[in-house]
């Protein structure tokens, strides 16, 4: 069964599209999606129907994809045709395009979901956390010119937090993994056979041998003065051979506890993302019914690849033509790319997924 894609638009539903693209990711704030339609003996009520900042609603039969707005519409014709395409995003586009003008522009002790239900309440928009936000920040300055998305995420990253889009335009702010495993299982041998297309990647030009922290701490009852006055930590990660150290400075006050799990989390997350593996299935929904989701985990078996293990979805592309057929397109990762929780001072050897360490 193929799913009728539905946009509902100011209030009106619009089907019929025949090219359709829609991406989500969980390093993405927004949804995006592109739709089209070609006619040959068009009602002229269509092209009159759509201008940007419309608001919209994107619906894969009854599963709700995408709350947001139209950011641009493309009318064109030629001698034998005439057609007109749409662009959206998700609500949250908005906080990837503008800058923070809040006042204040800095907060002491304030926690992660706080702090972004100040940045996200001038554009209307809720903010969802589903899951541990940690202590306090300690202090947090908007930088001049910043992005509303670049000031929440430079504040997540020190929460293991990821600020991703709801299907109904919220904010989420989650943690990887939080949507658990689909029990599907990609097997390129499986009939009938689901896999169109399927490519893997190790890169370790991501990676380095040594993680060195620096930052500065504030002198609190029972803390140790030089400890606080200059924090310093250090990371190692075993897989890496050759000499290639990476110095990162604080971008918060912090104590060396602080700094050793930041680094511990920078030098596993890398380990994992240097991993990943793209691979285009046929339609939009897994073997039990349900769309392809990121942030959930799905079990990838392929001898080409040399990978069989539990991978996260990082990412996903719906997409249909009349050249392409309907498919989705996944990317995966390496579970570790998107551990929420730092590890301990060594960073420990990731699971293999195949690509043989040099």
């Amino acid at each position: 069964m193929t799913d009728t894609l539905a946009l509902t638009i100011d209030g009106q539903i619009w089907t019929g599209w025949t090219d359709i693209e829609i991406t989500g990711a969980i390093d993405r704030m927004a949804w995006e999606f592109k739709v089209g339609i070609t006619e040959t003996d068009p009602d002229g009520e269509i092209r009159q129907a759509f201008g940007p900042q419309a608001a919209v609603q994107v619906h894969a039969g009854e599963d709700l994809l995408v709350t947001g707005f139209l950011d641009a519409c493309e009318p064109s014709y030629d001698d034998g045709s005439h057609g007109i395409a749409l662009r959206g995003r998700s609500a949250t586009g908005d906080l990837v395009d503008c800058s923070v003008l809040a006042e204040p522009s800095q907060w002491r002790n304030i926690a992660i979901d706080a702090l972004a239900r100040v940045l996200c309440k001038p554009f209307g928009i809720a903010v969802r956390l589903e899951g541990d936000a940690g202590p306090p920040i300690r202090q947090f300055q908007i930088e001049e010119g910043e992005t509303v998305h670049a000031a929440i995420e430079r504040a997540c990253r020190w929460r293991g937090l990821l600020p991703t889009a709801g299907p109904d335009g919220a904010l989420v702010l989650t943690t990887g993994g939080a949507g658990g495993a689909t029990g599907d299982v990609l097997d390129p041998t499986a009939s009938p056979p689901r896999i169109k297309a399927a490519s893997g990647q190790y890169d370790v030009t991501g990676r380095f041998s040594t993680y060195v922290g620096k930052g500065q701490g504030t002198l609190e009852d029972g803390w140790n003065v030089k400890a606080v006055a200059h924090p310093r930590a250090r990371v190692v990660d075993p897989e890496i051979t050759r000499y290639r150290p990476l110095l990162l400075v604080g971008e918060e006050l912090s104590d060396n506890i602080t700094l050793t799990d930041r680094l511990s989390w920078e030098a596993r997350v890398r380990a994992g993302r240097s991993r990943t593996a793209t691979v285009t299935v046929q339609g939009w929904r897994d073997a039990f019914g349900k769309l392809w989701r990121p942030n959930t985990t799905v079990h990838l078996v392929d001898d080409w690849l040399a990978i069989d293990l539990d991978l996260l979805i990082t990412a996903v592309a719906f997409r249909r033509s009349d050249d392409g057929g309907t498919v989705t397109e996944l990317t995966l990762a390496h579970p570790d790319a998107w551990i929420p929780e730092p590890g301990s001072e060594t960073v420990p050897a990731t699971q293999a997924i195949g690509w043989h360490n040099p």
